[in-house]
């Protein structure tokens, strides 16, 4: 099996991680119609925040206990809970939390804003390291993704998908 994730320590030792695949912003995101600053974590202390289980958003982030952080099923979750008025806040990857409103609810993406960024993540292929092949699987997916960052078809696929 084959999964594009976040790198981490935790995983390492029992899977082999491709080189990086895409740069990813994991961001902060509230309705237009609220006033929120942010400049640093303890300036969303005293707010409810909807989170993906099991998503790394960054160390610091993941590690704070005075947040008050809602763990969500996924995205879809987190997404509805903003536009419902569960949560004032919710924290993940950028381009899926855009990707998911633009696709589900266009009629809103205008209210809702990125309101800071807590972390920037790299996404690779996760292969287990216990698969006979995964070393084999790793080396030609890297020298495919090696070539096509090369000859501009990486850059066209980019393109071709970053509607937002």
């Amino acid at each position: 099996m084959v999964n594009i994730v976040v790198c981490c320590e935790d995983r390492a030792k029992d899977f082999l991680y491709s080189d990086s695949i895409l740069e990813i912003d994991i961001a902060i995101f509230s309705k237009k119609n609220k006033v929120y600053q942010f400049n640093n974590f303890s300036d969303l202390e005293s707010y409810k925040i909807s989170v993906v289980r099991g998503y790394i958003h960054s160390e610091e982030f993941d590690d704070i206990k005075f947040l008050k952080k809602f763990e969500s099923a996924s995205i879809e979750d987190c997404v509805n809970l903003l536009l419902n008025d569960r949560v004032d806040i919710i924290a993940g990857p950028e381009i899926v939390i855009l990707n998911y409103i633009q696709k589900k609810y266009s009629d809103k993406i205008n209210t809702i804003e990125n309101i800071g960024l807590i972390s920037k993540k790299s996404l690779h292929i996760l292969i287990n390291k216990k698969d006979k092949n995964a070393e084999y699987y790793i080396d030609k997916f890297n020298s495919g993704l090696k070539i096509i960052k090369e000859n501009g078809v990486y850059d066209d696929i980019i393109q071709k998908h970053s509607s937002l």
